[in-house]
Order: C-alpha cells, then sequence, then structure tokens
C-alpha cells in the first residue's frame, strides 16, 4: 500500500521519531488493505504552540480512504492496536497512539478524525 501526503502539509523540521511513527504507520495500513494518509506533521503558530506538533514529533493520520469513505471501525481498531504493539506504551514504547474519532478520546484543537501519534518518552 502507499503513503499519500495531503497538500499543504509541512514535513520541514519533521523530527526522525516522527518518521519512524510513520514507517511503523505505513505497514499497519498497509496490512487492513489502507493507503496510509498523512493529514498534519509539523505545525508552526499558536494552534499547537505547546504541542508535539510544533517540535516536528507528531504526525497525524487519516481514518478516510482516498475516496473519502471512512475506514470500518473494525480496521481501525486493528490499525490501533498493531501501532501500539510497536510504539505505543502497551507495547513497551515511547509514543502516544490517540484514536481521535468521535466518541473515542478527541483533544479539544481536534480537527476532525483521525489517528494521532507523538513521541513521548517519560
Amino acid at each position: 500500500m502507499a503513503l499519500h501526503i495531503m497538500p499543504g502539509v509541512n514535513l520541514r523540521g519533521l523530527q526522525s521519531q516522527a518518521l519512524l511513527a510513520l514507517t511503523v504507520a505505513i505497514d499497519a495500513f498497509g496490512c487492513q488493505g489502507y493507503d496510509c494518509i498523512l493529514t498534519c506533521a509539523k505545525r508552526d503558530g499558536p494552534f499547537s504552540a505547546d504541542g508535539y506538533h510544533s517540535t516536528g514529533q507528531a504526525i497525524d493520520l487519516s481514518v478516510r480512504m482516498m475516496s473519502g469513505d471512512p475506514i470500518p471501525d473494525e480496521a481501525v481498531s486493528i490499525i490501533l492496536a498493531q501501532l501500539n504493539a510497536v510504539l505505543g506504551r502497551p507495547g513497551g514504547g515511547q509514543y502516544d497512539v490517540v484514536d481521535e474519532r468521535p466518541g473515542h478520546s478527541p483533544s479539544p484543537q481536534s480537527t476532525g478524525a483521525h489517528i494521532h501519534i507523538e513521541f513521548d518518552p517519560k
């Protein structure tokens, strides 16, 4: 499967930890038969002044297909489980993998349904 980068996504300053997470995500989406769509990487400005996007250590991934149709919830759950197993704290990793679909745990600044991954060693 492929990686698609949405127009306007800023890749300048994206840190190696975020690139590693993106590589794992491409595989997780591909295992379910879906392309991985990067919707946000490095973000500047007041919107994320205190967030991991501002330091280049976070990415957002669409839970929709290129057609705009949503990826089925069951497939997203499997993708999330794989991401957590490889990167997330349940797998012993140093990343937070956040399901930001409605009804799950979207942040107050959420820009819509997506998966947010940030490098956040504790």
